[in-house]
């Protein structure tokens, strides 16, 4: 088993501990960062709508399998590089509105975790849901690199199990659990989310490599593409 560090970016500043594991320190100063939640993205809860970083432990949330669970744990970082010094690779995505459910436009770290329903991720993989890193939505309708500002802060939410999460309307995020089950990729490297079980046992999310994500990706490019040169 993988924990979501292993399959996603972490970067940190000279001496500082990475975002996004459940056991390093949950407050951290002195670098930049390529996956969790950005500071202002709303997130479903059990009262509405709230900003990602105004979330406690403890916070109903809701979630994509298993309704309303119960939040953990809330690790937060802020960036305290000058965003001139923020390497371009790990710019946070603008996404425009409505490209992956998000009613309005938002913006994601390229390693944050994320699930598209997809009918040619169910022809590529059976399944028509995919769990893809974000960095791989560059380039499809409108998603690209944007700078980041000048206090960036990013939210890691953490649950007993892997879950994922409603954001800005619709859009899907993988938050890790605690449990030591996160990600995982199996001996002959599929790589496809499993569901939960019938008989209640957890949902197995697994994500797919940068590279297969990429593959993914570009088809859905080809397919709008395709859509667009028949219409009338």
């Amino acid at each position: 088993m993988k924990r979501i560090g292993d399959q996603t970016d972490r970067v940190r500043g000279q001496g500082g501990p990475t975002l996004g594991h459940p056991h390093t320190a949950v407050e951290t100063d002195g670098l930049f960062f390529s996956e969790g939640i950005l500071a202002g993205t709303l997130v479903a809860t059990q009262i509405g709508w709230r900003r990602a970083e105004t979330l406690s432990p403890g916070d109903m949330i809701q979630t994509f399998d298993c309704g309303l669970c119960r939040l953990s744990e809330v690790h937060h970082a802020a960036a305290s590089i000058a965003p001139t010094q923020w390497p371009s690779a790990h710019w946070p995505l603008a996404v425009p509105a409505g490209v992956i459910g998000n009613a309005s436009d938002m913006r994601i770290l390229p390693g944050q975790l994320v699930l598209l329903d997809s009918d040619i991720a169910d022809d590529m993989l059976g399944d028509p849901f995919a769990l893809i890193p974000a960095r791989a939505l560059d380039g499809w309708r409108g998603i690209a690199p944007h700078p980041p500002g000048a206090a960036e802060q990013a939210v890691v939410l953490l649950f007993d199990e892997d879950q994922i999460v409603y954001a800005a309307s619709s859009v899907l995020l993988f938050c890790p659990g605690l449990s030591g089950q996160s990600i995982s990729t199996d001996a002959s490297g599929l790589t496809a989310l499993q569901h939960p079980k019938g008989d209640g046992q957890q949902a197995n999310y697994v994500p797919l490599s940068l590279t297969d994500a990429r593959d993914l990706v570009a088809c859905m490019m080809a397919q709008d593409l395709g859509a667009a040169l028949a219409a009338p």
